[in-house]
């Protein structure tokens, strides 16, 4: 870590505020001054930054409609579908709960919400 400022930096002639960077940043940051232009008890800390911005990237978005869902029906599909999986003993109970849920999210929630996909920057 390097700390920039070498001059005071407030009236009563005290090192207090600073500009810290990581060693490998040093050349970043550019053109450090001090300016006593008295607006409070601090002096004016200027300095460049030279920072490239990043390229926007595109993000993929996925979503579902959910108010559009008939609430009795997709209950009423829950239910059946529950019912096919086979019954739950306690030594397969990590197995017949991830079978559930992946029956449950691939077909049924997908039968009434379907994905949509979006980009934005």
């Amino acid at each position: 870590m390097t700390q920039l400022i070498a001059l005071p930096t407030h009236n009563k002639n005290h090192l207090l505020d600073w500009i810290i960077t990581k060693d490998c940043d040093i050349d970043t940051i550019k053109n450090t001054q001090v300016l006593k232009k008295l607006v409070s008890d601090h002096h004016l800390i200027l300095f460049e930054l030279d920072a490239e911005k990043s390229p926007k990237v595109k993000r993929k978005i996925t979503s579902r409609n959910l108010k559009t869902i008939n609430i009795e029906k997709f209950k009423s599909d829950v239910k059946t579908e529950l019912q096919t999986i086979d019954a739950i003993n306690i030594e397969n109970l990590n197995d017949a709960l991830s079978r559930i849920i992946e029956t449950f999210s691939t077909r049924t929630v997908s039968h009434y919400a379907y994905v949509k996909i979006g980009k934005v920057d």
